[in-house]
């Protein structure tokens, strides 16, 4: 049988038996990948690439990001950049959606960190600053 079709039955057996996607995707492709290399390459090609991606220099300045989000939100620059969000896009309806998407786009446009983005506005999102709000439009936490 054809590689890509053992593949193929591998990746939906893992997906229907419940198995998370991003698991069975990475099982199948190692499956795939033995049956065209042989498993000793595979296994060296997995190894190398994972870590590869996880000693990327880019991953380094994530903590650094969401230190600074930590201050903007501590300090309260957040929580009024929140409120001026909710304000501008209060007569649109899903105002308090509205509200989190304008808050992110505006703090990933000043700190250049998506990460960071909705990590600070997460904590924004559940702090004093819009539980009333939610409370207010009648909303379920």
């Amino acid at each position: 049988m054809a590689p890509i079709l053992i593949t193929l039955a591998v990746t939906l057996f893992l997906l229907v038996a419940g198995v998370w996607v991003g698991v069975g995707l990475g099982l199948s492709g190692v499956v795939g990948l033995s049956q065209v290399l042989g498993w000793d390459r595979a296994i060296d090609i997995v190894g190398k690439v994972a870590w590869e991606q996880n000693t990327s220099f880019v991953l380094v300045a994530i903590p650094m990001f969401i230190f600074m989000g930590e201050l903007l939100f501590q300090s309260g620059i957040m929580s009024t950049v929140y409120l001026r969000a909710a304000t501008v896009v209060s007569g649109v309806p899903g105002g308090l959606l509205q509200a989190n998407i304008a808050a992110c786009t505006i703090f990933a446009a000043c700190s250049g960190s998506s990460v960071a983005s909705a990590a600070t506005i997460g904590s924004v999102g559940v702090s004093r600053t819009s539980i009333p709000r939610v409370s207010s439009a009648n909303c379920s936490r």
